[in-house]
């Protein structure tokens, strides 16, 4: 008798959840900041929140669903936060840890597919002095690209997952943000722009574990490059 499968779309609400988790608390931040804006004199360290939208080359799949869907898996999210600390006043550094995640398009009813990575970055800011009420700035930096893993699954037939490599990167950004001199709250917005990425195949296995190869699917190697447009706030210490 053939072995019956169950398989759980479970997995496929985790990058959605850590997303309306993130701009429920990005709300809450932003509700509060008038109670926070009265103040205390501000350190050279500060910390920043940010959520964007963004996205990697698209990686094809067929999911074989009822439907029959061949789609693509490139578009998605990004969350990070960032300790930075003020060098001068128009010069900064900052460390930053997030998560980031892509998933299908067209989504199909009773399939799912995703990549996910963490990224680990260095960046470096310059700001441009500035007479107006707003202050510009750019950076770049590089970092580490971690965990990197491709999933796909159909409800009741087939599972994959696919790891990678970490892989290294480098990174360039845009920004603007409010210039204020009394409140240690701001806000700030900026475009990023990843490169260098390759990822090279790990490993892969199926919904019983057994280890599978995806020379013949095109995964064997992934673009990990990626534009992100995020919008944060952020707090001097």
């Amino acid at each position: 008798m053939e072995k019956e499968r169950k398989v759980s779309l479970s997995k496929d609400a985790t990058p959605r959840l850590v997303m309306t988790l993130a701009v429920t608390l990005t709300l809450l931040l932003f509700s509060q900041s008038q109670s926070w804006a009265q103040e205390a004199s501000k350190s050279n360290f500060y910390l920043k929140g940010m959520l964007g939208i963004g996205g990697i080359k698209k990686i094809p799949t067929r999911m074989w669903t009822t439907e029959n869907e061949e789609v693509k898996v490139g578009t998605g999210f990004n969350i990070e936060g960032a300790l930075g600390y003020m060098v001068t006043s128009t010069s900064m550094v900052e460390v930053g840890l997030g998560y980031q995640s892509s998933w299908e398009s067209p989504t199909v009813s009773n399939g799912a597919a995703y990549f996910k990575r963490i990224p680990l970055t260095a960046t470096f800011i310059y700001q441009f002095p500035s007479q107006t009420s707003y202050q510009f700035y750019f950076g770049g930096g590089g970092g580490l690209y971690l965990s990197p893993e491709f999933y796909r699954e159909v409800e009741g037939l087939f599972e994959t997952k696919v790891k990678y490599n970490s892989s290294s990167g480098f990174h360039g950004l845009v920004g603007v943000s409010p210039k204020s001199e009394e409140s240690s709250l701001f806000w700030f917005g900026e475009f990023k722009y990843v490169g260098g990425i390759k990822y090279k195949f790990k490993e892969g296995t199926d919904e019983d574990g057994i280890k599978i190869y995806v020379d013949a699917m095109g995964w064997e190697e992934i673009d990990g490059n990626q534009w992100i447009l995020n919008m944060g706030i952020g707090y001097h210490l």
